[in-house]
């Protein structure tokens, strides 16, 4: 309600070929209670701020945010996957680094974009489905090699969510640190699986996710300073090589 912007944008770099490139859309969170001071078309997003009596002349100001695309409250899962995710996911197979993040306030349907639920999967579900098909259909002979990591970052300090030896509370699990070297972002102490099809994939984010949420209580639960990264790694190899 008020001015309140119910939403998430979301956020893409990519990099190859000597070129980056940061795209950033604007999702606005389905529901009944979509507020009527927020209005939007393709690509910009209006927020309209009444002032009361008490402020001069009682006027209402209105706030223009442009967005390389607004997906609306109707929006499905597979609409927002196909048009702001599948294309950067299948550059990385042709060597293209890519990173998607959500980001927005409290409630504003991050975790639901990204990670989904059972009935409507989120990103990270479905662009390990796009990879693995992507892969199956190649016909260059290039061998492709997956592997994932799944880390929790919680005040700064990251938790390896792949683990097996963790317990319920996340000061009794592996840290993970970060570190640059060579200027590329490398993850000390992230436990690195490999995945041979969608399924196994599956299978191990299944795992982090209920791994995080084995070891929430009050003090991360829907914190702000909790987040998680996932990470798919992908080689690209000539056969004959």
């Amino acid at each position: 309600g008020g001015g309140r912007v119910d939403g998430a944008a979301l956020g893409a770099k990519a990099e190859g070929d000597g070129k980056e490139t940061v795209r950033v859309v604007a999702r606005v969170r389905a529901g009944k209670d979509v507020s009527a001071n927020i209005s939007w078309e393709r690509n910009a997003l209006k927020v309209s701020v009444p002032r009361t009596a008490d402020t001069v002349n009682n006027h209402i100001e209105e706030y223009d945010f442009k967005f390389a695309h607004v997906f609306g409250p109707e929006t499905t899962q597979t609409q927002m996957f196909q048009g702001a995710v599948r294309d950067l996911v299948r550059g990385a197979l042709d060597g293209i680094n890519c990173t998607i993040f959500a980001y927005g306030q409290t409630g504003s349907g991050k975790t639901y974009s990204i990670c989904g639920n059972h009935s409507e999967p989120g990103f990270i579900q479905r662009s390990l489905a796009c990879l693995f098909d992507a892969v199956d259909r190649r016909e260059d002979g290039a061998k492709v090699t997956l592997s994932m990591s799944f880390i929790e970052v919680y005040k700064e300090v990251g938790y390896d969510l792949l683990t097996k030896e963790g317990g319920k509370t996340m000061d009794s699990w592996p840290i993970v640190s970060v570190s640059l070297v060579g200027g590329n972002p490398v993850l000390s102490g992230a436990k690195r699986v490999a995945i041979s099809n969608e399924e196994e994939a599956l299978h191990h984010y299944f795992l982090g996710d209920n791994n995080r949420t084995v070891a929430e209580t009050p003090h991360n639960l829907n914190s702000s300073r909790s987040h998680c990264i996932f990470t798919i790694y992908v080689e690209v190899s000539d056969e004959v090589a």
